[in-house]
């Protein structure tokens, strides 16, 4: 509970941005649907998940909106004034005629949001909720992510050469794993549905991954059809390169 209850720097700066002005002061719902939250940590396969999703009939948005710089930007874009505002926009304006706008949201984030009243604006919430069985693999993909600032196959990033740094990865490890149990404790603590998937379900069968989304948000997607993503992997060589080597230099510490 020490650890959930600290919050994140999102909410620290929304909070600060808007001068309080943050929490949902109105007695019913705005929306006449559930607030779908895609629920993440970094390299798990959300970016992958979402784009899917955003090509079925029902969903649009799930993307990192409630990131904080984001925030700033498109709320000085449309005079959102107050957090409630922002929200409302971002359904009002990026959403799809007819389709659910959905948000990307890490533990700390759904816990501002439950802070913020906004579950208040809609009728509950759900969670969609993707990990990676792989956590060395998603390690990795965030250790070299966060050295090139390549953060999908679609991005340029930067010219460098990751340089491998086993106790990065090692506390990546631990940071993965700590925010999927925050975001599960979280679920359970607020009443929350969540669908569990993971990354190599997705990958290995996507048609049916987003069947089993589209039951859980209680809608028949049996007409969806399966189109190739924008995005795609970007594992190579130095993925498995970085791997051999903390594997190796995690047996000699854990055999000595």
């Amino acid at each position: 509970m020490k650890f959930l209850a600290q919050g994140g720097v999102h909410e620290v700066e929304i909070r600060r941005h808007f001068r309080g002005r943050v929490a949902y002061q109105g007695t019913g719902p705005v929306f006449d649907h559930p607030l779908y939250l895609l629920a993440f940590s970094n390299r798990s396969g959300s970016n992958l998940l979402a784009d899917y999703l955003r090509t079925t009939p029902i969903f649009s948005g799930f993307y990192e909106q409630l990131n904080y710089s984001t925030v700033f930007q498109q709320a000085e874009r449309w005079n959102a004034t107050t957090f409630p505002d922002f929200i409302r926009q971002s359904a009002e304006v990026l959403s799809e005629p007819g389709k659910m706008h959905g948000f990307k949201a890490s533990w700390d984030q759904i816990l501002m949001l439950h802070r913020f009243r906004i579950p208040a604006m809609y009728q509950g919430v759900r969670v969609i909720h993707i990990t990676r069985e792989d956590l060395l693999g998603q390690a990795i993909s965030y250790h070299i992510a966060h050295q090139t600032k390549r953060w999908t196959s679609e991005q340029t990033g930067l010219d460098v050469e990751p340089v491998f740094n086993f106790a990065q990865i090692d506390h990546l490890i631990s940071a993965t794993q700590m925010s999927a149990n925050a975001i599960q404790a979280l679920c359970t603590i607020f009443g929350l549905p969540r669908m569990h998937l993971t990354y190599e379900d997705l990958v290995r069968r996507p048609r049916r991954a987003v069947l089993r989304v589209g039951t859980f948000a209680g809608a028949d997607l049996s007409d969806w059809k399966l189109r190739k993503p924008a995005i795609e992997r970007q594992a190579d060589a130095l993925n498995d390169m970085f791997r051999a080597r903390f594997e190796s230099e995690a047996r000699a510490a854990l055999l000595r």
